[in-house]
């Protein structure tokens, strides 16, 4: 994954009044290699007894793993004149957020349908090993 995170600080108060041309805008680029996946002890495979070799395979939800990679930069800054009354912009802090909980869960999301896919070639495979002739029906958690 690969973009620009914006942060602005607005500019400070005094006695209620915006002072112009204080306030600081960071603009960082960032990339880094998402790692998603999903608990493989969490898949259930259960056959059905049904004498057609078919096997139900119960796939838990998908989960960001980890990262690598991780490159950032503050791309561009935009200080107002006065910027120098209102305090600096923490750019650890703007990358920390780049991977927040709710956006690691934007990146799992954003790519399910790979996800399932790429599960079911691999599952398929691994069963279709011990019984090539299985029937295989796939339930997703999410």
């Amino acid at each position: 994954a690969e973009g620009i995170k914006e942060k602005q600080q607005d500019g400070n108060f005094i006695l209620g009044v915006e002072i112009p041309a204080s306030s600081r805008t960071t603009f960082l680029r960032y990339s880094f290699n998402a790692k998603l996946g999903l608990e493989g002890d969490r898949v259930v495979v259960t056959p059905q007894n049904d004498g057609e070799n078919t096997y139900v395979v119960s796939v838990p939800k998908f989960v960001f793993i980890g990262y690598d990679d991780w490159g950032s930069e503050v791309a561009a800054e935009n200080n107002g004149v006065l910027s120098w009354t209102t305090p600096q912009i923490d750019s650890l802090a703007l990358s920390n957020s780049i991977l927040s909980k709710e956006a690691r869960q934007q990146y799992v999301d954003d790519n399910v349908e790979l996800l399932r896919e790429q599960a079911e070639v691999i599952l398929t495979g691994i069963i279709r090993s011990v019984d090539p002739d299985a029937t295989i029906i796939f339930k997703f958690a999410q």
